[in-house]
């Protein structure tokens, strides 16, 4: 019988892992703007701003 080698690749082809990042950093920042309009509504106005500014480092 011929010595067979099997590989298993447990990481997603670049391509795939690109696009899971991209789907990743959209619900981050939904959730971030959930966040910052609970903030405004209870008038947390320094909380709303540190996530402003995650919302925006997200975005660059």
């Amino acid at each position: 019988m011929a010595n067979v080698r099997y590989t298993y690749y447990t990481q997603s082809a670049p391509e795939t892992r690109s696009a899971d990042d991209e789907l990743t950093k959209k619900r981050r920042l939904n959730v971030l703007h959930r966040e910052l309009d609970k903030a405004v509504r209870e008038e947390d106005f320094e909380r709303a701003a540190e996530i402003r500014d995650r919302i925006k480092e997200l975005e660059n």
